[in-house]
């Protein structure tokens, strides 16, 4: 999409050069910005793929803390069947 949009810009800074060709200052800017503009995809590239890691790493942390908590559901559900258990214990022992 970005080399897209700088062939895009290249031709309208290919026209305007043509139609203002008697003002140098404003060739020079359009040029420029061109330049400029080859130069941060690279950047934008590589921008693009750091943001793509943190996310696909923040993705597996998430999907490896909702593995832990089913877990630590089904430990706390275990616990709490087996305190109910004792308990039913304990109070048929005072019954006796």
């Amino acid at each position: 999409i970005l080399d897209e949009a700088i062939k895009e810009l290249s031709l309208k800074i290919t026209f305007l050069c043509e139609v203002h060709s008697d003002f140098i200052g404003f060739q020079l800017s359009q040029v420029e910005i061109l330049q400029e503009s080859r130069m941060m995809i690279p950047d934008c590239q590589r921008r693009l793929e750091i943001a793509h890691a943190d996310l696909t790493q923040l993705l597996v942390s998430i999907q490896h803390a909702e593995a832990m908590l089913l877990i630590y559901t089904a430990c706390y559900t275990n616990l709490k069947l087996e305190m109910w258990k004792l308990i039913i214990t304990v109070k048929n022992l005072e019954v006796f």
